[in-house]
């Protein structure tokens, strides 16, 4: 039987069967872990701070109800949001300065958020101030979420927001069509429904106090893994258009 791996080097059929075969198990892999690792830093840094890393809607809340009555308060989650701006604005423009079917679309922003993402990790085992941590922090997600948007098999923003968790609500207990990813549920319905879950867990976890002196570690890692599942695909699908 014929892997993924094995099919990328044989005739232009197989290669096109290696991508389809590993295109929704990769969706569900890197989606899953990429809103593990955003629940984890999202949550660890509003438990120590006050202030989110990927919730920017909550941001805007806390720089609102206390930009008149207490400035200094709104201070972090203002530099994260402008942190999270820059991120997704760097990965965006890095992307689009590549042909669509050129890999580095998706590569170059990948590359980019992995750096951020060591660099994250950096200043929270340095034990470096806030005001350097939490826009570091959100400028790694921002870019990774820009990243992963690029890719045609995710094609959707990785942070859980209001929207995400209302699609997954809608297409679960909503009505089903005839066809679709799994017992007529939609991929995007899948996804989003992924999503909410690897956020849930990834807070649950810090929640439980489980390894608390690597939660930052710990939580940056299943982004790692996501990054090179999108690696390992675009790679599939790169070989496939090559040959094609």
């Amino acid at each position: 039987m014929s892997t993924p791996e094995s099919a990328a080097h044989g005739p232009p059929s197989q290669v096109g069967e290696a991508v389809a075969s590993t295109t929704f198990r990769f969706d569900l892999a890197a989606t899953f872990l990429s809103a593990w690792t955003i629940g984890v830093v999202d949550t660890s840094t509003y438990e120590r701070f006050g202030v989110f890393t990927s919730n920017q809607a909550g941001n805007l809340v806390l720089v609102a109800t206390s930009l008149f009555s207490d400035r200094p308060t709104a201070l972090l989650p203002a530099e994260s949001l402008v942190g999270a701006a820059v991120g997704v604005v760097l990965g965006n423009r890095l992307g689009l300065r590549f042909d669509a079917h050129d890999r580095m679309r998706v590569l170059a922003p990948l590359l980019l958020a992995t750096v951020l993402l060591v660099l994250t990790l950096i200043i929270e085992y340095a034990d470096l101030p806030a005001t350097l941590l939490i826009p570091t922090a959100s400028t790694s997600l921002a870019c990774l979420a820009a990243a992963m948007l690029f890719l045609p098999s995710v094609s959707m923003w990785i942070t859980v927001n209001t929207g995400q968790f209302l699609s997954a609500a809608t297409g679960l207990f909503g009505p089903r069509s005839a066809s679709g990813t799994w017992r007529g549920l939609s991929r995007t319905t899948y996804l989003a429904a992924i999503l909410v879950l690897g956020f849930v867990l990834g807070s649950l976890w810090v929640g439980s106090g489980l390894f608390a002196e690597y939660t930052a570690l710990v939580g940056v890692i299943p982004a790692f893994l996501a990054i090179a599942a999108a690696v390992r695909q675009v790679r599939l699908r790169h070989r496939a258009d090559s040959v094609s």
